[in-house]
């Protein structure tokens, strides 16, 4: 019988609805149609089986606690491994090559170039800089070595930019397969796109941290106020890493706007933040780097037909193309300019509107997307 053993840092029952854990989560749930399957992840062993996944454990996962890895692995008698990959996991390398059985990159985070990092290392706090340090330091070279190693059977990644960065590198083509993402359904989706929407309220949905753009989101915002003194912005602030809605309310404060901006603290039910969506003109996702490819948020959008302002960052560009409008990720006058595009222009809005909920009609739910492609 194949037994898959996907290697995923911080699994657990809270991670599991935000990306990339929701890829993760699904794609293991696919194997698990296919034979055994077992999620390896770090931490201490609190439980042996989440959603319905084996799960275990090891200390932690890293470079220099690869024998606890692979000693665990073995354990497993593993016939497949699928492995959470970055730039970082080159010195994994000695670890893959004493395994025997075949090993899946899954690469769910960006592939960035420095030119994208660089202009935003001064806003994005000390925690995230220690995180990206290694995507500007390690070469591309290494991970180029790593795929085209005899021990990569083939890398499985969520967006076709990832696909075209791996292959300027000098990565074998044929490695490389491109997922997309997929697609949750829950029955009242309709229902929310009939509801009238605030033609003046734009939508903030995640952790109100640094490295989501959340000040940059409130300066832009402060600038256009000015001349759209209607305009309202919604938070929906996350109670996940980084979170500082603190430090928000003072700078919302510092710039006059605490009558214009509405801050939700905790988690929302399902249902909720499609309400929030579905009433709202625009969803913003300000974010200077992210940590994960394509977020869920952009096709709960989509799904109750609302378009979608955000950078030109990693999938988000090809999720977001024709469904909403992109802008470079570190200038708040391109932000000020997407966002008056979509409140100035009630042709256009409705008709990224249609093309945003065509589109999520169009993908896959999450088993398909797999079973067509793997």
């Amino acid at each position: 019988m194949k037994c898959h053993v996907l290697v995923v840092f911080d699994f657990n029952e809270r991670n599991i609805p935000l990306q990339p854990w929701k890829y993760l989560f699904e794609l293991a749930k696919y194997l698990q149609q296919k034979g055994e399957v077992h999620i390896l992840t770090n931490g201490p062993a609190t439980k042996n089986q989440i959603e319905g996944l084996p799960v275990c454990h090891v200390s932690r996962i890293s470079p220099g606690n690869w024998r606890e890895i692979l000693k665990k692995i073995h354990l497993l008698n593993a016939t497949a491994v699928y492995w959470w990959a970055s730039s970082r996991t080159y010195f994994y390398k000695k670890l893959f090559g004493q395994l025997n059985c075949p090993i899946n990159l899954l690469y769910t985070g960006s592939v960035y170039y420095n030119k994208e990092i660089i202009p935003v290392l001064p806003f994005i706090g000390r925690a995230n800089i220690k995180s990206f340090l290694p995507e500007l330091v390690i070469p591309h070279a290494l991970t180029r070595k790593l795929i085209n190693s005899k021990c990569v059977e083939r890398v499985i990644t969520i967006s076709q930019r990832n696909r075209d960065r791996f292959i300027s590198m000098g990565c074998i083509p044929d490695k490389i397969m491109v997922t997309g993402i997929g697609k949750e359904e829950f029955g009242y989706e309709n229902e929310l796109r009939a509801l009238d929407r605030n033609p003046n309220s734009i939508l903030y949905l995640t952790s109100a941290s640094k490295i989501r753009g959340i000040e940059l989101l409130i300066t832009a915002f402060a600038g256009l106020v000015a001349r759209y003194p209607a305009l309202t912005l919604r938070i929906l602030a996350r109670p996940t890493s980084g979170n500082n809605t603190k430090r928000i309310r003072q700078l919302c404060s510092r710039l006059g706007l605490n009558e214009k901006v509405i801050i939700v603290e905790g988690w929302l039910t399902k249902n909720e933040i499609l309400y929030e969506l579905a009433t709202c003109r625009a969803l913003v996702m300000p974010f200077l780097l992210v940590h994960s490819e394509m977020p869920i948020s952009i096709m709960e959008a989509f799904s109750v037909g609302t378009p979608v302002i955000a950078p030109d960052l990693d999938g988000i560009t090809e999720l977001v193309e024709n469904r909403g409008v992109t802008y470079c990720h570190y200038r708040r006058k391109g932000l000020q300019n997407a966002i008056e595009k979509l409140i100035n222009n009630d042709a256009l809005h409705w008709k990224l509107s249609v093309q945003a909920y065509q589109f999520w009609r169009s993908v896959p739910h999450w088993p398909s997307l797999f079973h067509n492609q793997m």
